[in-house]
């Protein structure tokens, strides 16, 4: 669905499935460099990303990886995955022309900082 190659020996895969076992969504973090982490994300069933797995793509990288910034690439032509990337804290900082078919990449970035789901109890005992 990402149309990015994954490896398991070099990505951590987080997804939510339903009570039957099927995949709702989730996400491909790669590009591990110590001080920053690349993630990608995907949902295939609407209400798949809960406060439980929103705090989990951040617990993640900067509480278990001790990250400073986390990296989502989107394409322009991507307005949902835009919008749910800025709800999440993200912001734009920078942007290569002509990268996809359907738009511009744009590189979004946040830190632990600016990271307001950090600041909240973790909701995984809510989400058993």
């Amino acid at each position: 669905m990402l149309g990015i190659p994954y490896v398991p020996s070099m990505h951590t895969v987080l997804s939510r499935v339903d009570k039957s076992g099927k995949l709702m969504g989730g996400f491909i973090f790669t590009d591990y460099t110590g001080p920053c982490i690349t993630v990608h994300m995907a949902g295939i069933r609407p209400g798949w990303m809960n406060r439980a797995i929103m705090w989990v793509l951040f617990d993640y990288p900067f509480i278990q990886l001790r990250t400073d910034k986390l990296l989502a690439p989107v394409s322009s032509g991507n307005a949902v995955t835009i919008g749910i990337a800025s709800r999440l804290g993200f912001h734009e900082v920078a942007r290569v022309p002509g990268v996809y078919k359907d738009g511009d990449l744009i590189l979004m970035a946040t830190t632990p900082i600016q990271c307001r789901w950090l600041t909240r109890p973790s909701p995984m005992k809510e989400a058993a």
